[in-house]
């Protein structure tokens, strides 16, 4: 190490300590789980170069770029998420064996960036989950057994759209960051410049809300008339499956 260089290792393993007053090296470890998940992000191939974090965490996981992105962040996703809840988890341990850490908002920004990263993963593996099921809603209302098919379209279809289905969480989740980002914003800034970001949770929110009224569209469409409208579904945009999608399996089960 060159004269006036400072040890980034040992910074790193002294961080907890010195800034925030952390006894036990959680806020470290915490440190280092999120370390680890912007190294995977930064190792992965597959990722334009001009899209850093923040660019890939706006792309649509059902636009073009977004399902070649998607195949990059298929093997990382579940990792990724890992490494970011252990983060979380980690500060929530840190706070708790000491409530009066210091740098309370450095604290909270670290937790902010966690809570982000997982989100990522989850948006593509949820994006994979409504691409693989609407397909197999698709396939399984094509084909001659829909009545005794199980799981059927209307549990298919309600997967994806539902009080609690893929399309509401993340709504939900689009919705919590926007909120907790506009509050630490503020905690540490003037609102000069916060709209733009805002802007962009808003416009990625009303994506997934309009796509929530176009789905419950074909839903209406299948209880009244067992039809999948084609333009409807051309409209919703979901993508095709990577591999044919089989419908549904006859319910064989007995009735009681």
């Amino acid at each position: 190490m060159a004269a006036g260089e400072s040890s980034i290792p040992q910074f790193q393993q002294s961080y907890g300590a010195v800034f925030h007053g952390d006894s036990t090296d959680l806020v470290d470890q915490a440190q280092n789980e999120l370390n680890a998940a912007m190294q995977l992000l930064h190792d992965t191939k597959g990722f334009s170069g001009s899209d850093g974090t923040d660019g890939l965490f706006w792309v649509d996981p059902w636009s073009r770029h977004g399902q070649k992105y998607a195949v990059a962040m298929r093997p990382i996703a579940a990792p990724l998420r890992l490494h970011a809840e252990r983060a979380i988890a980690l500060l929530v341990q840190a706070r708790t064996a000491n409530p009066n850490l210091r740098e309370q908002d450095a604290l909270n920004a670290i937790d902010f960036a966690a809570r982000r990263i997982d989100f990522l993963g989850l948006v593509y593996q949820l994006s994979d989950e409504m691409i693989n099921d609407f397909a197999q809603a698709q396939a399984t209302a094509s084909s001659d057994h829909w009545k005794k098919a199980k799981p059927g379209v209307n549990w298919l279809f309600s997967e994806i759209n539902s009080v609690n289905g893929r399309m509401q969480d993340l709504t939900y989740g689009y919705s919590y960051l926007r909120d907790q980002y506009e509050k630490q914003w503020l905690s540490s800034y003037r609102p000069a410049n916060l709209r733009p970001v805002l802007e962009r949770y808003d416009y990625t929110i009303q994506l997934w809300l309009s796509r929530i009224d176009q789905m419950r569209v074909m839903q209406r469409d299948w209880s009244d008339n067992h039809v999948i409208n084609p333009a409807e579904a051309a409209k919703l945009g979901i993508p095709a499956p990577l591999t044919p999608v089989a419908a549904s399996p006859i319910d064989t089960a007995p009735k009681p």
